[in-house]
């Protein structure tokens, strides 16, 4: 999706297709708001995980930029994230 909404300690899971695997996340988000990481299992498609910190009062967006493996031209998706109070 091009965009997700957490709460604190709210998990997300994005799956990532297309392009070229493996992937990578080339912008991080705002780490005072949410973290992203990818989880590639060999069995489940390739999966975006964005959580939400735990901090109840912190709430505003931010985004994350994933890239694929392939030679240019980079296939590359940005996912907006709101963090909710």
């Amino acid at each position: 999706p091009p965009s997700v909404s957490v709460g604190p300690g709210q998990a997300v899971n994005v799956v990532i297709s297309g392009g070229t695997p493996p992937y990578e996340i080339l912008v991080r988000p705002d780490t005072g708001l949410v973290s992203a990481a990818l989880q590639i299992p060999s069995t489940e498609p390739d999966t975006l995980v964005i959580t939400g910190v735990t901090v109840a009062s912190v709430a505003g967006s931010t985004s994350v930029r994933v890239a694929d493996s392939s030679p240019s031209p980079r296939k590359e998706v940005t996912v907006q994230i709101t963090k909710l109070p």
